[in-house]
């Protein structure tokens, strides 16, 4: 579980930091209004997984040095991009967190006003559209 409080997270992995981020939430002064997230722990790779990432490593080395792609030509070709489908994240943090600091000056979706929400779906779309030909309409406010 994870515990957020003005941009800080805590770990509650026991008892005691579960009392301890209650007590916290408990005496939070009420005038200025938080957000508590309570997200359940992402579990960590497997021991099995972190072996087979590891010798991964090594057989792609050992095949990129049989093949004669040195350092030089591999870093050349990544350059040119590689294929990374786009998510809910990278979206945010990629596309849409740039042009908010643009033109908001913002770093935080949390503090945009509903206007600076329009306005920023209405930049990124139109860049989406004219430079991309897609185009998203936005949600219905209900959801």
């Amino acid at each position: 579980m994870t515990y957020e409080f003005d941009g800080r997270a805590f770990w509650i992995e026991n008892e005691q930091q579960r009392l301890n981020a209650g007590y916290t939430v408990k005496n939070l002064p009420v005038k200025h209004g938080y957000i508590v997230k309570i997200e359940r722990k992402k579990q960590s790779r497997t021991n099995p997984q972190n072996n087979a990432l590891h010798l991964y490593f090594d057989m792609l080395g050992d095949v990129l040095n049989e093949s004669g792609q040195d350092k030089k030509i591999v870093f050349s070709k990544m350059k040119e991009g590689v294929f990374i489908e786009w998510d809910k994240e990278s979206v945010k943090n990629d596309l849409f967190k740039p042009i908010m600091k643009a033109v908001t000056g913002k770093t935080s979706t949390a503090k945009l006003t509903k206007d600076e929400i329009s306005k920023l779906y209405e930049v990124l779309n139109r860049f989406t559209a004219e430079r991309l030909g897609v185009s998203v309409g936005f949600p219905s406010e209900e959801l």
